[in-house]
């Protein structure tokens, strides 16, 4: 499982933040069966965007929601390969 997390880096994280993140680490599954190598943007405990472009679906959920600070995962599927 990856989360992108690098908008909260170096600062305090907001108590909507923590709930996202901790809502999308306990429904990966759901998100991994939904949106299979997908990243998904989770806001107010529902997945408000998800795509291959994590960059563009950042910034549509930015839009959407108005906010700054959002939790992105990737929905691995289990078939994503990592070449080093």
């Amino acid at each position: 499982m990856r989360a992108a997390t690098d908008q909260t880096v170096g600062k305090e994280m907001s108590a909507q933040f923590r709930r996202d993140f901790r809502w999308g680490l306990e429904n990966y599954a759901f998100l991994a069966e939904r949106h299979p190598g997908k990243w998904v943007v989770i806001h107010d405990k529902q997945i408000v965007a998800a795509g291959l472009d994590i960059a563009k679906i950042r910034e549509q959920a930015r839009r959407q929601t108005g906010c700054q600070e959002l939790a992105v995962f990737f929905a691995d599927d289990g078939c994503t390969l990592d070449a080093h």
